[in-house]
């Protein structure tokens, strides 16, 4: 089938509720990927037979029958299936593939009759989320097992490992996000039919499991609340068939669980509404005597309700929040949606919002500073996570914003072997910069920070010029230092006191130690280096470090001794898991690795209709980057696309006219490329009326035909083409919004894979989004709308407005998700915040959606479903996340509210 466009990926939005919604965003961390939760399941086959009919199962054999189900594009963490029969739980197993075996104890088919029919349901879950499905099927020579030799278990069992730590002692575990952590058993040779884990903490089931292998996958769900970090707890797992149980128990500690427990999704109503608590990573409070917090708000109307003033008052400080001894000194608040006034408070600040005539949605941002010398100068015990309280305009809880504060500052410095102090280059003007941006401006180069086992920082400050940096102490966390030359240190804040060097006359010294000097040469298939990977290692204490490579792609790098394994990556190639390290100290270990860069192997460009071009002189160019290969046409002698030109934010490359070759907006071409290691399934940005398929797919490579016209681009030459969003673009305002480069016709688009990405959902893949505008985000999708982040000069080269188009292909998944039956009356299209109308045309599997013209600026164009109804037991939305290199290395973004919706109520 061809797809006119295709390829969406969704990202975090904010969840609509109430009158006006905000979440906040602040720069210092990284956010997680999942992948998309469905919406929908359906049973497809019973014993590989229709599901659409009643089925005979025989049970006279195995009591046993299989199931396939579908609507699973990809299983993410901790997805589980549930079966029941009649209403009745029969088991639950680890959601890993989408046929599913369905087992019976010969006792529970005792209640069954010869012929009969039963209601056989299926779940997905995970957590909170889940959906379901259900058949009917007739049962036939049921086999009770009358007079068969039972099945016994082993006489003991043991607990191995926890987390892979020795089961022996007691471990402190830290669980991942929702709760989970793993167990690895001993003592069972043969993993009979019927055999379940059941796994208790302190007494209290948490889960039972069907036990295929030695590993019991741990979910404390609902457990957790009754759990306190530092608490010794007795973890229990019993082995059971029917009525027998053998069982093996250890102590545990677990240590993250005040992160794990702010990042559950939780419910706070107020006399208004029900608001939704989404999840997110905390931020701190800087660890200062006077520090200063800066957010984002990002805020959105809700549909049908009148814009006016609205209220918001802020409770930083009381039992669960900031500690007294500080106060905000004063707070500002600026946004070029709406007016904002931001006011200090006795228990935080008061912010207006002006919303009276205005647009629909917008950002504020917010910058509070604090005077916090009592409680940093005395040290403060509190270590946990904390909340402000929102509160709107009537006193009601409305949400909160997760945050921390340190428990208590101290001094770092660090020495060299022969004990010389490392200090800054205080030569180099606004040296202290380089530290927020993280590319110190050192020789040897070096940071300190303090961070978590995968190199997340959660604490960091510039240094003096002297080389004393202050930290904030964080239990569970580690103090970690980044330096060329020397072994990276990480040492846990366990080990340090921070009440020995509360004063920079008494700093800790991190001692350095040349470790072991590793080159790993990471390449292509075709040896070629790749100057764009990058090398994560992890050592036997878990803790990770991330390693650039060189211009020549040799990743160089001093580890202390020890075994490493690992993950090479490289924007222009695909992962490859398997790395091994071994490291001496004082010796030189060498490696290579080849990776798989997806490549075009051949590439054909014919004119099909319109003004024929100069066709001899047009050649196609391309380059591939993480889940995506660039195409564009280029003329002949033009340099083609080179790693060189690949980043932290994308590629930086100029856009070919191709317009004094005699194309025109007429000229339709037939692009066909065979592609080796990459199959694509959705299409992006410019390419006009574009019709693709791909045509062969084989095991090493792939044909794509891709039919499209070339479309005009204006372009202001200070911000690159391409990939991005409002925040990294910083579009210009009216008096500079002007273009000062002109493209006649140009084709250049991205065809992805999401499967590489592992974002998308079954009704995502095939969308299509194409349009001119210079600069372009990746689209997300949440709550019955699809919108994307586009900007444009507002004024050509020439001084006139300008203007441009959105295609958008729909598929029939997306339509029927949202409830759509007539496109033309029940979708709304907004194009900064203003509605739009729209052209739709029914074409195979889906709808084509067309804006013309579109008014340039910069904005958010949304399509709406006016008829989509949201399931109140999901999560509130279908969430992606962005890829992480979207957000770049060297600049990570961390959510750190979205600890609460936030309802804006009428002032």
């Amino acid at each position: 089938m061809k797809q006119p466009w295709s390829g969406l990926i969704t990202e975090p939005a904010v969840f609509l509720v109430g009158l006006m919604i905000l979440s906040m965003v602040a720069v210092g961390g990284v956010g997680a990927q999942e992948t998309a939760f469905p919406n929908d399941i359906t049973i497809e086959t019973v014993n590989s037979e229709d599901a659409g009919q009643v089925n005979d199962v025989d049970l006279g054999g195995p009591r046993e029958f299989d199931v396939t189900v579908g609507g699973v594009e990809e299983f993410g963490e901790r997805y589980s299936w549930t079966i029941f029969i009649d209403g009745e739980r029969n088991s639950e197993k680890i959601a890993d593939d989408s046929t599913i075996t369905v087992r019976f104890q010969p006792e529970e088919l005792q209640e069954f009759e010869e012929g009969s029919e039963h209601t056989v349901e299926i779940r997905l879950s995970q957590r909170e989320k889940s959906v379901a499905a259900e058949t009917t099927v007739r049962f036939q020579n049921i086999d009770d097992g009358s007079g068969e030799q039972s099945v016994n278990l082993p006489d003991s069992i043991s607990i191995e490992t926890v987390n892979g730590q020795d089961a022996g002692q007691v471990n402190n575990v830290e669980l991942v996000e929702g709760g989970e952590f793993e167990a690895t058993m001993g003592g069972v040779e043969t993993f009979e039919d019927g055999y379940t884990w059941k796994v208790l903490i302190d007494g209290e089931v948490t889960r039972e499991t069907e036990a295929v292998d030695p590993t019991v996958r741990i979910l404390l769900d609902e457990t957790i609340e009754e759990l306190e970090e530092g608490d010794t707890h007795m973890l229990e797992i019993q082995l059971t068939y029917r009525d027998q149980s053998v069982a093996a128990d250890t102590q545990v500690q677990f240590t993250n669980l005040a992160e794990v427990k702010s990042g559950r999704e939780e419910f706070v109503t107020s006399e208004m509404i029900a608001l939704q608590r989404t999840q997110g990573v905390p931020a701190g409070v800087p660890a200062e005597p006077k520090p200063t917090q800066k957010v984002t708000l990002n805020g959105e109307f809700e549909d049908g309700v009148e814009r006016t003033n609205v209220e918001l008052s802020a409770k930083l400080f009381g039992e669960g929040r900031l500690p007294s001894g500080m106060e905000v000194t004063s707070v500002s608040a600026t946004s070029s949606a709406w007016e904002v006034d931001a006011t200090p408070t006795d228990d935080g600040f008061d912010l207006q919002i002006a919303g009276d005539g205005g647009p629909e949605s917008g950002e504020i941002q917010l910058t509070i500073n604090f005077d916090a010398t009592g409680v940093y100068e005395e040290g403060n015990d509190v270590n946990r996570d904390i909340q402000y309280l929102i509160e709107d305009s009537e006193g009601e809880a409305a949400g909160y914003i997760d945050t921390y504060l340190w428990e208590v500052p101290f001094y770092v410095v660090v020495e060299n072997p022969q004990g010389e102090r490392l200090t800054p280059n205080t030569e180099r003007d606004n040296w202290k910069d380089y530290y927020t941006r993280r590319s110190p401006p050192f020789g040897p180069d070096i940071d300190v920070f303090v961070g978590d086992g995968k190199q997340v920082t959660t604490s960091r400050s510039p240094p003096t010029e002297d080389g004393v940096w202050t930290m904030g102490h964080r239990t569970n966390h580690y103090l970690r230092v980044t330096v060329d030359g020397y072994a990276d240190p990480v040492i846990p804040l366990e080990e340090i006191d921070p009440n020995n060097h509360l004063n920079s006359e008494n700093p800790y010294v991190v001692e350095l130690s040349e470790g072991g000097e590793v080159a790993v040469t990471l390449s292509d298939q075709d040896g070629e280096p790749l100057p764009d990977g990058s090398l994560e290692v992890t050592d036997t204490n878990d803790i990770k470090y991330n390693l650039r490579a060189d211009d020549d792609g040799v990743v160089r790098a001093h580890l202390a001794q020890g075994e490493y394994t690992g993950t090479a990556f490289a924007y222009t190639a695909l992962p490859e898991t398997d790395i091994q390290l071994s490291v001496t100290e004082g010796e030189r270990t060498e490696a290579g690795y080849s990776l798989v860069a997806p490549e075009v192997v051949s590439a054909d460009v014919e004119h099909i209709g319109g003004t024929e071009p100069e066709m001899d002189s047009i050649s196609v160019d391309s380059i591939y980057y993480e889940g995506a290969m660039i195409i564009s046409l280029k003329p002949e002698g033009a340099d083609p696309i080179s790693r060189d030109q690949v980043d932290d934010f994308g590629v930086d490359k100029e856009l070919h006219d191709i317009s004094e070759l005699g194309v025109d907006d007429t000229t339709e071409f037939r692009i066909t490329l065979e592609l080796d290691s990459f199959e694509p399934n959705s299409l992006l940005w410019a390419a006009r009326d574009a019709n693709w398929e791909v045509v062969e797919s084989g095991e090493e490579t792939t044909v794509v035909e891709i039919e499209t016209k070339a479309t005009e681009i204006q372009k202001i030459d200070e911000i690159r083409a391409g990939f991005g969003d409002a925040d990294s673009t910083n579009w210009p305002s009216e008096e500079q919004d002007v273009a000062d480069e002109a493209y006649d016709s140009v084709v250049e688009f991205w065809l992805w894979d999401t499967d590489q990405l592992s974002i998308a959902a079954d009704y995502l893949r095939g969308m299509s989004v194409t349009t001119n505008a210079q600069v372009f985000s990746l689209p997300e999708m949440e709550e019955g709308e699809l919108s994307i982040y586009m900007a444009a000069p507002g004024r050509t080269v020439d001084g006139t407005d300008h203007s441009g188009y959105y295609q958008a292909y729909l598929p029939d998944e997306l339509l029927e998700e949202w409830n759509v039956e007539d496109p033309e009356t029940e979708l709304q299209v907004t194009w900064a915040g203003e509605e739009e109308e729209f052209d739709v045309q029914t074409v195979e599997e889906g709808v084509y959606l067309e804006i013309q013209p579109v008014h340039y600026s910069d904005g958010q164009m949304s399509v709406k479903s006016l008829t989509y109804e949201p399931d109140m037991g999901s999560s509130g939305g279908l969430l992606g996340t962005l890829p992480w290199y979207v957000l770049g290395v060297v600049v990570l973004v961390v959510v750190i509210v979205i600890g609460g919706v936030i309802l804006l109520d009428k002032g």
